[in-house]
């Protein structure tokens, strides 16, 4: 497990969003805190400091989302093929 870099408040938000992107169907299988975890393993690939990056065939949103919200000076665009997910990434 990694030092939790999220606040509680922060996980449980992330957490919710993965959860209903579950029941649609655009998160593989595990329970949602293992792929906040597993997203949470890339931090340490991040540049200091303000930065831009995307997240390619982003899906339900991992790692793109909780990237974004462990480094708040960085600005994340998320880009899925299927319209359905990029909506639903707009949402988030």
């Amino acid at each position: 497990m990694t030092v939790d870099l999220l606040s509680p408040a922060d996980r449980a938000r992330l957490e919710a969003v993965f959860e209903v992107r579950r029941q649609w169907g655009f998160l593989g299988p595990g329970p949602v805190t293992a792929h906040v975890e597993h997203a949470l393993r890339f931090v340490a690939a991040l540049p200091t400091g303000s930065f831009r990056a995307a997240d390619l065939g982003s899906g339900a949103g991992l790692p793109g989302l909780v990237l974004a919200v462990v480094a708040p000076d960085s600005e994340w665009v998320l880009i899925d093929s299927r319209r359905k997910r990029a909506d639903a990434l707009r949402l988030a």
